[in-house]
């Protein structure tokens, strides 16, 4: 019990990206090869921290079988560079697609297959590239 409550409380802590990486590099010395399930909860905490950089709230982020869709505020996209945001989603994945609606809000929408977590490191991936205006 009090190695759950270690590696939860070092995983609740990451907010960079480097604070990830040292958090997976200590896991696998102390304790081998991570599974997908822990990779992918430190992953999701790490997005967290990103979401939070956009100003996202979690009710924004919304999960069907088939779509992940990412509202981006107003108070957000009027900072960002459409046309950064645009092409740092296209070299990353072509299941990366963009909107804008009447509410001012960008949209991210991320093609995923049924029970798949990979468009939360996409998104993380996204997020964490310079998208805003200079």
């Amino acid at each position: 019990d009090d190695i759950i409550i270690y590696i939860h409380k070092k995983i609740s802590k990451i907010s960079t990206k480097d604070e990830k990486e040292s958090v997976i590099k200590e896991l696998k010395d102390r304790f081998g090869k991570l599974s997908n399930e822990i990779l992918t909860y430190i992953e999701e905490r790490y997005l967290e921290s990103l979401l939070r950089k956009y100003k996202i709230r979690e009710k924004d982020v919304m999960e069907t079988s088939m779509l992940a869709t990412i509202i981006i505020p107003s108070e957000t996209s009027d900072k960002i560079s459409g046309d950064k945001l645009l092409m740092n989603g296209y070299r990353l994945s072509e299941k990366i697609d963009f909107e804008y609606n009447r509410n001012h809000q960008m949209l991210i929408k991320i093609k995923k297959d049924v029970n798949d977590k990979k468009w939360i490191y996409l998104l993380s991936e996204l997020l964490e590239k310079d998208n805003f205006k200079n």
